[in-house]
């Protein structure tokens, strides 16, 4: 049974198309660790099968024993909302959806892809959502002096609302993983730089 579970955790990383050290950095784990659960050496706990079902979008029950459906439905995923106390909007963050768009996008043809933009496709879903603390943002942002504490370039704008540097705050360890809610976890980046440590390609050392 570990070994079957292994190969289905392999087989959903080569179908998403990264490395052991991709997947694994998503999950917040070590590359090595990723290894010996997909060889079936480590076995893959509910909480792991979990962290990959809320990550990637696939079917915890299924990774744990073959049980069909193979992915959840979008309605049936924890969804994580994080409302920034700096700013007016929610931002969702849903990791498993955007890479079986990813996916799906690179495999269409050019035709294809035209037909995908016309009708979107609509659900409810339920949230869990954590609040930044405000104290900490104002500190965090204070530290920053208007300056994005990742590339370390000013602000690319001011706001509107009272002419102060646009940062966006970001949490080194997520909320949603344990991070805690300190200035210590929290760094002030521009936009640009927030998209990338969410979503963009780890740098290579």
């Amino acid at each position: 049974m570990t070994l079957e579970t292994g190969h289905r955790i392999r087989n959903i990383r080569k179908e998403l198309g990264v490395t052991q050290t991709e997947f694994a950095q998503r999950l917040g784990m070590k590359w090595f660790r990723l290894r010996d659960l997909e060889s079936g050496r480590l076995k893959t706990t509910e909480e792991i099968a979990k962290l990959i079902n809320r990550e990637f979008g696939f079917n915890y029950r299924w990774i744990l024993t073959g049980e069909e459906p193979r992915e959840y439905p979008l309605v049936e995923r924890e969804v994580v909302a994080t409302i920034n106390a700096a700013s007016p909007f929610i931002e969702i963050y849903d990791a498993g959806l955007l890479s079986k768009l990813s996916h799906a996008y690179n495999k269409c043809t050019s035709d294809t892809k035209n037909e995908l933009t016309e009708e979107p496709i609509r659900t409810v879903v339920s949230m869990e959502v954590y609040f930044n603390n405000p104290n900490i943002i104002n500190e965090v942002f204070l530290r920053a002096k208007g300056v994005c504490e990742s590339c370390k370039q000013p602000a690319p704008f001011n706001r509107a609302s009272d002419n102060s540097p646009y940062l966006e705050v970001h949490h080194i360890l997520p909320l949603n993983r344990g991070g805690a809610d300190s200035s210590a976890n929290v760094m002030a980046v521009c936009p640009n730089c927030h998209k990338k440590l969410q979503f963009g390609k780890p740098d290579s050392d």
